[in-house]
């Protein structure tokens, strides 16, 4: 509300004192085109200590690992305007805010004050393991045994600034978790060659979350080789996922839900100005509330995959394996809402059966927000393959090469949505990619690896097809379909929903360019130098040529339609270099980037909280990692 006493009220205008507004004051409509853009800057810092000790107890290997990592993420906001600030400036009869006019830089700053918080994700763990790959002799070989323990405590503190936090200013991310997850967990793993052409896996993992219980997960592994050349192989596992503290912990989300008529204080929305509906209460912008759900179970998975190696010859081999996953109880935002309403009982105008309104108590308090929280609903289903080639070559001078490409195919993912009891849903080809479902027809990673001693360099190159933008799962999953192009376009929340709306509204596609994502290339760099036996250094850079992402008009990553690309593709890292006493203590200080460590053991191997390959010069693909996430694979093994 801008007030008479404000310079920029136009002159000669008067309105009337009435009931809520006895000073006569405008109600004031204005872009800020004066005020700097909004503009959130992130800056992350990582950090990491490992302590990581091997030996030998007779015929046992043993290995120990206890460390520390910290990610901490300053953000800093300008140009985010205040409501409150903005009313005590319009208010101010010293030094007030002149809409259009000059204003001092302390009236600015005021108007919108620089927003700043640091976010942290600290993690404390603890790892031991016995390995015996000899424990007996069996008629085809031997008997391998593993078993271990692991221990990891995850503190997590994001809040919003205080002005967001206290609902001044909604534009910026209000977003807060805090909480602890503390997990303790113990495995043992059976390798054994039962006969020369068969070999047997079996392995068992027992984790206990402290908030969510625990849950054992059981593997079972077998490889059969009828000729030195080929053997088939296959797997079938259990899985799982807990709820995070951000789903059972102390945390929330705060979103913009959609306008609607207060059922109790608009009873005849049909007709707005009617009696006895109270004035601005036919159309209320419904803010939501994302809560927590401590009573959440943990998703489950089942995971089987067959397949088959041939290594025709010693410097060549390809490997070929089928999979199929399905997760059960997948965590989502449903469950009954919660209307929370305002306390107090001001008056409010109500349209009355014949004259003007009125000032009149409510029966209850305008809508605050609704509350929605997180449920066990649904069901989803995947598979595909997975094709690999390797090839690599020795010189008589010590040299090496090596060549490895890997092409991913998803099938089809099938979601079945049970919070609306609603029919499964299957599409060919389809997958949810890095926020959003596209048609993906191949991905594919290919690494070249040259080393001689003590060096080693890597590229790799990952590729992504080019999808379609439609999303059939969307009338299942958010209540509008996106079938077609013009209806991913209109109602996928991306740019093209914004910066094309009048266009989209009249059923014209602006451009058939904007139906498709196009195919998305980068290349990694990864080397590493062997200085001594107990010292190295490494460094990477991830997409090395400085790929941008293709445009995507009809993704909602995209900054919440902001952009037409999906930030996650957009990026650029520079590497960093490592000083690595091997077997020793390992520390890292990095900016911006986070690795974590990995047990070496082939039978005792154990990644803490999803870390990457064995092989830190092998990058996973997206749908890899998708694959994961979706076998609910907290810890992965070798």
């Amino acid at each position: 509300m801008i007030p008479p006493t404000n310079p920029s009220f136009p002159a000669g205008l008067v309105i009337p004192p009435g009931p809520g507004n006895p000073t006569g004051a405008g109600i004031l409509y204005y872009t800020f085109v004066a005020q700097s853009p909004e503009i959130t800057d992130t800056d992350s810092k990582s950090y990491r200590a490992v302590l990581d000790l091997t030996g030998k107890i007779g015929t046992w290997d043993l290995d120990f690992a206890a460390g520390y990592t910290e990610v901490d993420l300053d953000l800093t906001g300008t140009g985010y305007v205040s409501a409150s600030n903005l009313q005590e400036a319009l208010d101010s009869t010293t030094n007030p805010y002149i809409v259009g006019g000059h204003n001092t830089p302390t009236v600015l700053n005021f108007v919108a004050p620089q927003l700043t918080t640091t976010e942290t994700s600290k993690l404390a763990f603890g790892h031991v393991g016995l390995t015996n790959s000899n424990l007996l002799t069996l008629p085809g070989g031997s008997l391998g045994f593993a078993v271990g323990a692991d221990y990891f405590d995850r503190k997590q503190h994001t809040v919003a600034p205080e002005q967001v936090a206290d609902g001044f200013i909604t534009d910026f991310s209000n977003n807060f978790t805090v909480g602890t997850q503390q997990v303790a967990s113990g495995y043992a793993e059976f390798d054994a060659t039962l006969f020369k052409q068969l070999e047997v896996n079996l392995a068992g993992r027992y984790d206990h979350y402290k908030l969510s219980g625990g849950k054992f997960s059981p593997k079972v592994g077998l490889k059969w080789k009828p000729i030195e050349q080929f053997a088939l192989r296959g797997t079938a596992a259990k899985g799982f996922r807990a709820p995070g503290p951000a789903e059972n912990g102390q945390a929330g989300q705060t979103f913009f839900a959609a306008s609607t008529n207060d059922p109790i204080l608009c009873p005849n929305p049909g007709s707005p100005t009617s009696y006895p509906n109270f004035a601005n209460q036919c159309v209320v912008n419904l803010p939501g509330q994302q809560v927590t759900n401590p009573n959440l179970k943990p998703e489950t998975s089942k995971s089987y995959t067959v397949g088959f190696i041939f290594e025709p010859v010693s410097s060549f081999s390809t490997t070929f394996d089928w999979y199929h996953i399905k997760i059960d109880d997948q965590i989502v935002s449903g469950g009954p809402q919660i209307t929370v309403r305002s306390s107090g009982l001001t008056p409010l105008l109500q349209y009355q059966p014949s004259g003007p309104p009125k000032l009149v108590t409510p029966p209850v308090g305008p809508i605050a927000f609704n509350a929605i929280s997180f449920i066990n609903a649904n069901t989803t289903e995947t598979d595909g393959f997975d094709l690999s080639f390797d090839f690599h070559h020795r010189w008589d001078n010590g040299w090496q090469f090596r060549s490895d490409a890997i092409w991913t195919y998803i099938k089809q993912v099938r979601h079945h949505d049970r919070r609306d009891d609603l029919p499964a849903r299957r599409y060919a080809r389809t997958v949810l990619l890095l926020g959003r479902h596209g048609q993906l027809q191949v991905a594919r990673a290919l690494g070249e690896h040259l080393w001689q001693r003590a060096l080693v360099a890597t590229i790799t190159m990952n590729y992504i097809s080019a999808f379609k933008v439609t999303d059939p799962s969307s009338i299942a999953f958010a209540g509008v379909p996106q079938d077609t192009c013009l209806e991913a376009l209109t109602n996928g929340g991306g740019a093209a929903s914004l910066d094309f709306a009048n266009q989209l509204a009249a059923g014209n596609i602006p451009s058939n360019s904007m139906c498709t994502v196009n195919h998305f290339t980068t290349w990694d760099l990864y080397a590493r130098f062997d200085a001594t036996d107990k010292l190295s250094f490494h460094g990477s850079v991830t997409n090395l040529f400085n790929t941008k992402a293709p445009l995507d008009w009809a993704t909602y990553g995209g900054a919440l339609g902001e952009v037409p690309w999906n930030p996650s593709l957009h990026y650029f890292r520079s590497g960093w270099y490592v000083l690595q006493p091997r077997s020793h203590l390992h520390l890292l200080s990095s900016h911006g980037a986070l690795t974590l460590w990995r047990s070496p053991h082939r039978l005792a191997a154990q990644s803490f909280w999803g870390a990457s390959a064995a092989r830190p010069d092998h990058a996973s693909t997206a749908e890899q990692s998708l694959r994961r996430r979706l076998a609910g694979e907290p810890h992965s093994r070798t």
